[in-house]
């Protein structure tokens, strides 16, 4: 009778129960009720530009040695998109992951809401939308960029939860490998959201008030009580005495001579140089 050792018979049975929960991980994400799939938060006085930027770069450094998200930003949505292939023994399938931030500024109050749905091998009839358990590593890090939480949240903590059931707690340990997220780098202090208070946001200006604000400045020229403003000169030659008539015209006569010296001088050098070729 062969012996099979006990061992070797368990590590096999646990890497064939790993390939086929690896295969269908992703089922124990997908819901079909919106009010599962989508999450939602509320920032008090937060603007959605500061909300904004704290995603991008949430996306910016989670995939930070990984396959890269592609951000696609607009007044009131942030769409971005990820995909990867997955491979297990029998087969491999392509993913795309399609983000929708959704942001809302009520009487100061910043809305926001977050889907996340996954399109397999590109067939839209296949599109199903993860569970929020998935979307909670995205705020945890929003939340430390705006300067709500004191530590980056990490992979590793974020989705072990307390269930009796071994593979449904090392699954959700995986969500954040799921959502291509990464701990290969951290933000430090500089990475912090500033002036992201609605209350300290400088309202833009109309172009009629700026118009106004243009036309309410004064240019003041100011010029030297001594000097005279050259548009007020006027050449009145009666004015002229003989004797500035005289001197001027001595003047012209001592230009012309220089004139005529620079002439000749410049004529002779370029002679020599002629001379000196030859």
């Amino acid at each position: 009778m062969v012996r099979v050792d006990r061992k070797f018979f368990i590590n096999i049975l646990f890497f064939l129960v790993m390939i086929i929960f690896t295969g269908c991980s992703t089922s124990l994400y997908e819901q079909s009720s919106e009010k599962e799939y989508t999450s939602t938060r509320e920032y008090k006085d937060i603007s959605k530009d500061a909300i904004f930027e704290a995603a991008k770069r949430v996306f910016l450094i989670s995939a930070y040695g990984e396959g890269k998200f592609l951000l696609d930003s607009y007044r009131n949505n942030l769409f971005v998109t990820k995909s990867r292939v997955s491979y297990n023994l029998f087969s491999s399938a392509l993913y795309e992951d399609n983000w929708d931030l959704n942001i809302k500024e009520i009487d100061n109050v910043s809305k926001v809401r977050l889907t996340l749905k996954r399109t397999t091998n590109l067939n839209e009839k296949e599109s199903v939308f993860l569970d929020k358990k998935t979307h909670n590593i995205f705020w945890d890090r929003v939340d430390y960029l705006l300067g709500y939480k004191d530590e980056w949240n990490s992979c590793n903590k974020t989705f072990v939860y307390q269930k009796a059931d071994f593979i449904y707690q090392k699954l959700h340990f995986r969500a954040c490998q799921e959502v291509g997220f990464t701990d290969n780098l951290k933000p430090n202090q500089y990475d912090i959201i500033r002036n992201k208070l609605i209350s300290q946001r400088i309202p833009a200006k109309s172009i009629p008030s700026i118009a106004d604000d243009i036309l309410k400045d004064d240019i003041v020229l100011t010029v030297d009580d001594a000097d005279t403003d050259i548009l007020e000169k006027e050449d009145d030659i009666k004015n002229v005495t003989v004797e500035e008539t005289a001197g001027l015209d001595a003047l012209d006569k001592e230009i012309e001579k220089l004139d005529k010296l620079v002439t000749d001088n410049i004529d002779e050098t370029l002679k020599k140089i002629e001379k000196n070729k030859e």
